[in-house]
């Protein structure tokens, strides 16, 4: 009975100690991702037309992101709004991030939008690669650009 209290013990320190690994190595992931970013995006919305879009965004080097803001034009429609999300990466620098653009005005033709993105960061944090995951939409190009803090 002492030994599989002894066991039970090591084997619950030994999962809060992993936790606490995978957590610690996570922020160090989503850390590479920090500070303010400009970006840029093309994309084609099948079978509707085309997209393109400007904006900035800040991360928190904690998988967030922040004080965004974003222009979109799809198809002539010009939509402004305020863009924030969530991320999560790799230490290799691979991940996700999952964003809500959500206009001035919301109208039909320019609605709140949730969307998630596969991302690609390199030369230390300074560019990002993006490619949209989310339905119909094919991404042509899309880079954020930290910018000197």
């Amino acid at each position: 009975m002492v030994r599989k209290r002894i066991a039970l013990v090591l084997s619950l320190s030994t999962m809060v100690m992993l936790t606490g690994a995978r957590s610690a190595l996570a922020q160090k992931a989503n850390g590479i991702l920090c500070g303010r970013y400009t970006i840029g995006f093309s994309a084609s919305i099948l079978p509707s037309g085309l997209i393109a879009g400007t904006g900035a965004v800040t991360s928190d080097c904690r998988g967030n992101l922040v004080d965004g803001v974003e222009t979109i034009n799809v198809d002539g429609e010009v939509c402004e709004g305020k863009l924030s999300g969530t991320y999560s990466l790799t230490l290799g620098g691979t991940g996700t991030v999952s964003f809500t653009l959500i206009p001035r005005n919301p109208t039909v033709a320019c609605p709140i939008v949730t969307f998630t993105e596969a991302i690609a960061v390199g030369q230390n944090g300074d560019i990002v690669k993006a490619v949209n995951t989310t339905g119909a939409e094919v991404t042509i190009q899309e880079e954020w650009v930290r910018q000197e803090q």
